[in-house]
């Protein structure tokens, strides 16, 4: 039965052993990107534990290419939770003195006296908001130099696989389309990527790629190593927690019970893997204590458990909002363009396309929700002449960049850094920076508000 089902089988004690010491790690993008999130102290350790096994490590090129796209909005989030501290805390201080004033206790009550612990609690936010400029002042920015790509560059220096051409991705995409019909793994969670995000095209080094395949291709990019170098044991670190990578059982809450049968059965017949198994950072470095007796602390392990959890609930959410971002819009444009018909567009890039049957223009909205205004400036630095060469060579005669942002002040620090960096924009390109009230995420009728329109 082992010989003919063996991904229904958890390796032994002995191929956990034969797997530490001998296994060619695989690094998800996830792993590298998450990098940004943690403590220094436990960034620290996990480099330590990744350098120790550094000969073995490898990683896709698909993981890589999404790791330098998606580089920059990590560590846009991370400097915006700042601001995101400094609003809690002044609105709570706030709050918190309004309601008090309100009870008039000077007046009204002859023993409850509130000053001290107002003046007490006052000092306190006062302390930590400075503390907080200090820590600001030394978190990572967008446009610094980056220590951490550097760390990363050094560990992973010939480590990274080779791209595979757009005959090769072309022959996966129909085959990922025949696979996720079938809910086949991996991946076919990701088909959704194309309804949350309608950018789902985008291109490097000449290959155009689809992001709902992104896992596919990088799947495949692993078995095509495996069987080019004859690899007999393969254990893939990734953060992603979706069942179409994890066998997952319901019982008494969900548990990962490892790797997908179906993955190791793929990997095995058709690269000759006798052994895959998959980590995440957290059992990577849990484990690592008893195969590769490293220092890790038990605080680290879970300072890592958080931030993973709290990254792949991040995502979920962020994918509704985009959602609600661009309902809010198309409600919009349907008010803006009521004469004219709306398409959604079906190739991903714009997001939808306003045509004027009388004059036979038609008018591309590509539409973009960010969650820090620095990004902005990244975004439509690379995007811009991506809605130019549309115009010049596609069927729109303009292409309009819709920055959806969450709320005012976002909107404004946005206007002003794209005007401060002088943020000029090609023929035919034109862009509208709003808000829409996206805090119900599950509420499909947000209304769009533009400030902005160039």
């Amino acid at each position: 039965m082992k010989e003919l089902f063996s991904g229904y089988y958890r390796p032994s004690e002995i191929d956990f052993q034969k797997i530490w010491q001998s296994a060619t790690f695989v690094l998800d993008a996830n792993i590298l990107l998450n990098m940004y999130r943690y403590p220094e102290e436990a960034r620290r350790q996990l480099f330590t534990v990744l350098q120790s096994i550094a000969p073995r490590l490898w990683v896709p090129y698909q993981a890589a290419l999404e790791f330098q796209r998606n580089r920059l909005t990590v560590i846009a989030e991370q400097k915006k939770r700042f601001s995101d501290v400094r609003k809690v805390l002044e609105s709570s201080r706030a709050a918190m003195i309004s309601e008090l004033e309100k009870l008039q206790l000077k007046k009204r009550h002859s023993s409850i006296q509130a000053d001290k612990l107002v003046s007490a609690l006052d000092q306190q936010i006062t302390d930590f908001l400075a503390n907080l400029d200090q820590l600001e002042a030394t978190q990572l920015s967008v446009t610094d130099s980056d220590p951490i790509r550097e760390q990363l560059d050094q560990l992973l220096k010939e480590k990274v696989g080779e791209s595979f051409s757009q005959e090769e991705i072309t022959k996966i995409y129909q085959e990922g389309e025949i696979r996720f019909k079938s809910d086949i793994p991996p991946g076919y969670k990701d088909q959704k990527k194309e309804i949350d995000s309608k950018s789902d095209i985008f291109s490097y080094g000449g290959v155009i790629y689809q992001r709902k395949y992104g896992d596919l291709v990088l799947w495949k990019q692993i078995i095509n190593k495996a069987s080019q170098d004859s690899i007999q044991s393969i254990v893939f670190l990734t953060d992603d927690e979706k069942e179409d990578w994890w066998w997952i059982t319901d019982y008494q809450g969900k548990n990962k019970i490892g790797p997908r049968p179906e993955l190791v059965n793929e990997i095995s017949r058709e690269a000759g893997t006798k052994l895959f198994y998959m980590y995440n950072s957290e059992q990577f470095l849990k484990y690592s204590k008893e195969f590769l007796n490293t220092n890790v602390t038990d605080e680290s392990i879970s300072q890592v458990r958080e931030v993973v959890r709290a990254s792949f609930e991040g995502r979920l959410a962020f994918r509704q909002l985009q959602l609600v971002a661009a309902k809010s819009v198309l409600i919009w444009l349907q008010k803006r363009y009521a004469n004219f018909s709306i398409l959604e567009n079906q190739r991903g890039f714009p997001d939808y396309i306003v045509r004027d049957s009388e004059s036979e223009r038609n008018l591309g909205f590509e539409i973009k929700i960010f969650r820090d205004p620095l990004t902005a400036r990244f975004i439509l630095r690379d995007q811009k002449y991506r809605g130019y060469y549309e115009t010049k060579e596609g069927s729109l005669d303009e292409i309009t960049f819709v920055f959806v942002m969450q709320d005012e002040e976002a909107a404004h620090q946005t206007i002003q850094i794209l005007q401060k960096n002088n943020s000029q924009l090609p023929p035919c390109v034109n862009l509208i920076i709003g808000v829409a009230n996206l805090e119900k995420e599950d509420d499909l009728t947000a209304e769009f508000y533009p400030y902005f329109i160039h």
